[in-house]
């Protein structure tokens, strides 16, 4: 029985690589290719795939959102993500998300064939490097939510407390109850001291 495979990428060149990849493999079947993220809640629910490929440029808070969108839509889907050499902290996040898979894009190929046929009977599959960089993370730092995390992302951008509210798709009155709750984590007195933290421990620059 065929895996439908959808993939979700926004160079060409990359769908043209994909593509003689699962050529030679029978039970791979790639039922089509989506460019940019509008375009993918139509195709999963015209297509209906088995798992979709995820091509990420860069992991910010924009492909956070869009995973967790189409997660509560398509709850059965999922979902395998091909990411770049990141900081530890996004990739730890992204792989909170509960997604399949997470695969680094300078892998072997062999890698994401394991990791389709592992997802598709139903298991997550880590690679090593993206355990590896998991495990470069100090969990013990402050103690941040994900949700807060998101936020001192945003702050850092120089957003407002509403900018931040609305990216969110939260109340401004509960993002400044995030930041408040952050500053208390990491012992600060503003959010400038709290970015200034964040930036010291490699988190994001700015």
């Amino acid at each position: 029985m065929s895996i439908h495979i959808l993939l979700v990428e926004k160079h060409p060149l990359i769908g043209v690589g994909i593509r003689a990849l699962f050529e030679n493999i029978t039970d791979f079947q790639l039922i089509g290719e989506v460019f940019n993220d509008q375009e993918l809640q139509s195709a999963c629910q015209k297509n209906r795939p088995d798992i979709v490929l995820f091509d990420i440029n860069v992991i910010d808070i924009s492909i956070i959102e869009i995973i967790k969108s189409l997660k509560f839509s398509f709850p059965d889907l999922k979902i395998i993500t091909l990411i770049p050499e990141s900081n530890p902290i996004y990739v730890k996040y992204l792989v909170n998300l509960k997604i399949n898979s997470c695969v680094m894009k300078n892998e072997n190929s062999d890698v994401l064939i394991a990791a389709i046929r592992k997802v598709n009977q139903g298991e997550t599959f880590l690679s090593n490097q993206v355990t590896k960089k998991i495990i470069e993370i100090d969990y013990s730092d402050f103690n941040l939510s994900e949700r807060e995390f998101e936020v001192l992302q945003l702050v850092g951008e120089g957003k407002t407390n509403y900018q931040i509210g609305m990216d969110l798709h939260i109340t401004e009155r509960t993002v400044r109850s995030h930041m408040e709750s952050i500053m208390q984590k990491m012992c600060v007195k503003n959010r400038t001291e709290a970015l200034k933290k964040a930036i010291q421990k490699g988190w994001f620059k700015v």
